[in-house]
């Protein structure tokens, strides 16, 4: 991508990064690393090949520009709306967050009167802070204490908790100055104990900074490089509008604007446990082995890793690194659904390379992804069409999607088709949804057009019928009828999106999922449910959407939801997963199918948080917990089996169990609170300290 060459505006102001004038970066230009100088103006970027050169080698807006790290060290990637990708090279780390700081000051926020708007990228990251985070505090004697960090919703306070002191406040108005780095006396003190080995040591010691106000400091290590970035340039933007505007009023809705995807993914919090169970002869499971497992278990390579999100194909499974945007996958690679440039079956996960990827979706023998460039990739099978490319080939490796022309924010796929959703709520589709309307099939994507020109903020898929929501609430359905799962009273197949008529529902509808021929529905406090259904008597065609009775739900709110074949699951707010319908008896270790809810009882103590239904087997996110003595009776990395000699050890991080050579390194887990070195397996060791 050319870069564009623009002369350089007389009478423009241009500031330089950084104390003295320009800051020098390596910048890659056309695939090669030149020596240049970077200007900030209000508007502009610039990169220069000298302090007084009059034309720009590269000149790029502001609002066009998305910066983040990238995976070598004290390097940037910026992304540049229209041109392509580019790198920075820094110096040093400090030169890199001073640089990102100052970008994200200038193109992180817009003002009108006192409020104060962040960008969507600012405004999620501040969103994150509110929500607490584990921190370690220096202080002016003793060792230093874990404490949770919390900003107001106001933007304005930083507080934390101590059994002591109670809550104590810092007034971000008042913050005369952020140091980042050991630089104040409280840091200087503990230098000596570190150099020892009895303070806190490893990587994780240079993710530290302090904010200076009143005369006095606060002194903070983060327990990783994300979360150091995360709060250093939330910091720095709030504390730098403080000062312009003392009473601003912060509105970061943005951040709360996201996407749900219920029937064949889900998203995972930090601190929870991916697991899986069900069918395993693809070795789907991910567990080293093609056995079925009734009891939840969780792949070697996720545990203990922080997990964005899973999607579920017949009898494959993609994940996503929360902090990385890596893309693992396993389980059936016939048709290339795997992404590794071959058809190997794997039970194991292994990363896609090349690909860094926000969101995921799985039809039963193809996937999709949606990149950190917001575009769409596809692959694996592509008999009818479902990857967009044009034609009807399988491909073996991730593939843009090309025919979109504005960010995608969502996809789902059926088994044949793909859909995706643009950032101003318009439907792209390709494949074939419904097998008995073959003259629909598009190999290329097509926009669908919704009645009225709705905007559609979601869409879920079965096996040939979809299902939309619009920005109104109301239910759109289209496809196959045979079974009445499209809710308009009748058997009737549809090539076009037809709206349910809305007192059905009662209100919106807030969630949807669907099965091979039934889709469920929540609205308010009401459970929906039409097409083809299992009653004690007997599979029946509910042709209508149908409230449903669940006493188990009365109390206990449904906060998850998903469905796929003929089964139905959701978990509770307090934790509980329940499931009905046809399942098989690798998903319940009593009965091989209910006509009402079942609880699952293998999670023993363990909460559910969300879980995911496919093809063949199912997963669930819950509470993070240590692995028990009576699940693991070999070591989890190098399988050698536990006895007098060979001692079992937990890794603190992750909680699995391995042998003294798997465990050898020690960590102070400051997001757990520990504060000393600890042991943890090698793998949490390698994640840890390469942040």
């Amino acid at each position: 991508s050319r870069a564009q060459i623009k002369p350089r505006a007389q009478g423009k102001a241009r500031t330089g990064i950084g104390k003295h004038g320009p800051m020098e970066f390596r910048f890659e230009y056309l695939n090669t690393f030149r020596m240049c100088y970077v200007y900030l103006t209000d508007s502009y970027i610039d990169f220069m090949e000298d302090k007084d050169s009059e034309t720009a080698v590269s000149s790029y807006g502001i609002g066009a520009c998305r910066w983040q790290t990238s995976d070598k060290d004290n390097e940037m990637k910026l992304h540049v709306i229209g041109e392509g990708n580019f790198f920075v090279r820094c110096a040093t780390a400090s030169q890199m967050q001073e640089w990102m700081n100052a970008i994200l000051l200038t193109g992180g926020g817009t003002v009108s009167g006192n409020k104060l708007t962040p960008a969507p990228t600012v405004a999620i990251l501040i969103d994150e802070t509110q929500k607490g985070t584990k921190l370690l505090k220096y202080g002016k004697k003793g060792d230093p204490h874990s404490r949770e960090f919390k900003l107001s919703s106001d933007g304005k306070l930083l507080t934390w908790n101590s059994m002591r002191k109670g809550e104590s406040v810092v007034d971000l108005r008042d913050v005369k100055e952020i140091l980042l780095g050991k630089q104040t006396e409280n840091f200087k003190r503990k230098n000596a104990e570190e150099e020892a080995g009895s303070g806190v040591t490893g990587a994780v010691s240079n993710c530290s900074f302090s904010l200076i106000f009143q005369g006095s400091t606060l002194d903070i290590i983060c327990p990783k490089p994300n979360i150091y970035n995360t709060w250093t340039c939330v910091l720095f933007f709030l504390i730098y509008y403080a000062k312009k505007i003392p009473q601003f009023e912060l509105d970061i809705s943005v951040a709360t604007q996201t996407q749900k995807g219920k029937e064949q993914a889900g998203n995972l919090e930090s601190g929870d446990n991916v697991v899986f169970w069900g069918r395993g002869d693809k070795g789907q499971l991910g567990c080293d082995s093609f056995h079925d497992s009734v009891s939840p278990i969780t792949p070697k390579l996720l545990l203990g890793r922080d997990i964005k999100q899973i999607a579920l194909g017949k009898d494959h499974c993609l994940a996503i690194g929360k902090e990385t945007g890596e893309l693992f996958s396993w389980g059936n690679g016939l048709n290339g659904q795997l992404g590794h440039n071959d058809t190997v079956t794997r039970c194991s996960p292994k990363i896609i390379t090349g690909l860094k990827v926000d969101y995921v979706a799985c039809g039963d023998f193809h996937s999709l992804a949606i990149g950190v460039d917001k575009k769409v990739y596809a692959w694996g099978m592509g008999y009818y069409g479902q990857l967009g490319q044009g034609n009807r080939n399988d491909l073996k490796q991730p593939t843009l999607v090309q025919g979109i022309s504005e960010p995608v924010i969502h996809i789902a796929c059926s088994s044949m088709s793909s859909f995706a959703i643009t950032q101003s709520g318009r439907v792209f589709y390709w494949g074939l949804l419904d097998l008995y309307l073959i003259e629909d099939m598009s190999p290329s994507p097509r926009q669908i057009i919704f009645e009225n020109n709705v905007s559609i903020k979601q869409i879920e898929c079965g096996d040939s019928h979809a299902t939309a929501i619009d920005e109104y609430g109301c239910v759109h359905t289209w496809g196959d009828g045979k079974f009445g799962q499209l809710g308009h009273g009748n058997s009737e197949s549809l090539s076009t999106p037809k709206k349910i008529n809305e007192s059905a529902f009662g209100g919106k509808v807030d969630d949807i999922a669907c099965g091979a021929a039934h889709t469920v529905a929540i609205s308010g406090n009401r459970f929906m449910v039409w097409g083809l259904i299992l009653r004690n008597s007997g599979p029946i065609e509910q042709l209508r959407p149908m409230s449903e009775d669940i006493p188990e739900c009365a109390d206990d709110p449904i906060v998850s939801l998903s469905c796929a074949a003929m089964t139905t699951a959701f978990a509770t707010e307090s934790g509980k997963c329940y499931v009905w319908g046809v399942m098989g008896m690798s998903f319940s270790d009593s009965v091989e199918q209910s006509a009402s809810p079942l609880l699952l009882k293998q999670f023993g103590k363990r909460k559910v948080r969300e879980v995911i239904v496919g093809g063949n087997q199912m997963a669930a996110f819950t509470n993070r917990q240590w692995m028990s003595d009576d699940e693991v009776h070999k070591c989890m990395d190098c399988a050698s089996e536990f006895s007098t000699f060979i001692r079992r050890h937990h890794c603190r991080k992750c909680g699995g169990i391995y042998c003294n050579n798997c465990s050898p390194n020690q960590l102070p887990i400051l997001e757990h609170g520990k504060k000393k070195n600890v042991r943890v397996c090698k793998a949490c060791y390698m994640v840890y300290t390469t942040g």
